[in-house]
């Protein structure tokens, strides 16, 4: 679907601008978690070499612990700011603010933002019962972590407020406006192109249930951006969604 959208009869300076997109998409995506990933390889890398009988699953299992899966998840978030502040026109953060339509919200649509999110969210976890879904890899790594006041707080500020914002900047902030700056797939383009990509940049995930959960969320962050044209109900939608579901781990890792 999204190579038909991008296919469309484009001028050619439009589809010079696509190419833009797509590169600074890539840096956005990948450089960050890069860097973070070798910083974190590095710590372990001296933790293994203080402990010299450290086993190769030992130093596996030190990598891929709550902390440092956090720690690389919140280091990424914030190595993309200065990025995606590069690759936004203007000479300050309150240009790249108002280009990614930041903007004061009102009452009502923040009531039902909020509420619509929720309202999928229930709806997601109500099916899961009902269907005996098996949790996700990932979400127990994260709870295997809140034994630790520390690792309670990391978590808490990665997940339920950095990665939230930084996530709606790059997609319904930046994403969205230069798509609709680039006329691409005309009204409904960008929605359906920032839904898909991210979608799949939540690989850390495996089932199709959970990825087509993260697709209806990604459309329902869009349509937000779409209707009220301010990425705020989008970010709040999403920082509820994200402590919904921390609310949960700490439910399942007490019962």
């Amino acid at each position: 679907m999204t190579e038909a959208i991008i296919k469309e009869d484009l001028p050619q300076r439009s589809k010079n601008e696509l190419l833009k997109i797509a590169v600074w998409l890539i840096a956005l995506l990948f450089v960050p978690g890069i860097i973070a990933g070798m910083a974190v390889g590095i710590y372990a890398g001296f933790q293994t070499g203080m402990t010299t009988d450290m086993e190769p699953a030992a130093f596996d299992q030190l990598i891929n612990s709550p902390p440092l899966s956090l720690i690389m998840m919140l280091g990424a978030s914030l190595l993309t700011l200065p990025l995606l502040k590069s690759a936004t026109a203007g000479s300050s953060w309150q240009d790249a603010l108002r280009y990614y339509r930041v903007g004061h919200v009102a009452r009502l649509p923040m009531i039902k933002a909020i509420g619509a999110m929720l309202l999928l969210f229930v709806s997601f976890s109500v099916l899961s019962q009902l269907f005996a879904l098996p949790p996700e890899p990932f979400m127990e790594t994260l709870q295997a972590g809140l034994s630790s006041p520390a690792n309670i707080v990391l978590l808490m500020v990665t997940i339920c407020l950095v990665v939230p914002v930084v996530e709606e900047f790059v997609f319904r902030g930046w994403l969205f406006g230069r798509l609709l700056d680039a006329r691409v797939g005309g009204q409904h383009g960008p929605l359906l192109i920032t839904t898909i990509l991210f979608t799949l940049i939540h690989a850390q995930y495996q089932s199709w249930y959970t990825f087509a959960f993260i697709a209806v969320v990604g459309l329902l962050l869009g349509m937000l951006r779409q209707r009220y044209n301010n990425i705020s109900y989008a970010i709040a939608a999403h920082m509820a969604l994200n402590c919904m579901s921390t609310l949960m781990l700490f439910i399942d890792s007490t019962s």
